[in-house]
């Protein structure tokens, strides 16, 4: 999906334009954002910065958007790549790097550390010290039968869609 573009006259403009912790109810209606995946177009001072596959966290309601932390960390980092090498036009886009997460290396969870990092409030876990703690993983429905039926672990279903694991 493309998202309108970014254009900000200078580089302290987007600095203080990001300063904002986004938080996972619209500024703009109060409804609830998702986190997508979208391309967008970032123009800093004379720099034309393209994203492929950035998230963004999306308003379900009026579709307004907001760039989360770690994409305004990426587009930075982008920005002063672009300065140091003289480049006023640039076109990143995944590699498909994904960051272990120490604690469950040795599990080989599904998961997308860009989560961790973007969807709002997971990163700033006073609770857990452990990098990557709540970052949400993926299986399917199957995969909980390991859990239900071994003794080391405890598994109460709520819902379909929500429950303990521990």
């Amino acid at each position: 999906m493309v998202y309108d573009d970014l254009s900000f006259a200078t580089y302290e403009e987007f600095v203080e334009e990001y300063r904002n912790y986004h938080m996972h109810e619209c500024d703009v209606c109060g409804a609830l954002r998702e986190q997508v995946e979208g391309y967008i177009n970032v123009y800093i001072d004379d720099k034309h910065l393209e994203f492929q596959e950035i998230l963004v966290l999306r308003c379900l309601d009026c579709g307004a958007w907001v760039l989360p932390m770690y994409s305004e960390e990426m587009i930075d980092g982008a920005y002063k790549t672009a300065i140091k090498k003289r480049q006023s036009h640039g076109l990143f886009y995944p590699r498909g790097y994904k960051k272990i997460f120490e604690y469950c290396a040795d599990i080989g969870l599904d998961y997308d550390h860009r989560d961790y990092y973007n969807i709002p409030g997971l990163s700033y876990d006073e609770e857990h010290s452990v990098e990557g703690f709540l970052t949400p993983v993926y299986f399917t429905r199957n995969g909980l039968y390991y859990f239900l039926y071994d003794p080391e672990y405890n598994l109460h279903l709520f819902s379909e869609t929500y429950g303990n694991l521990r």
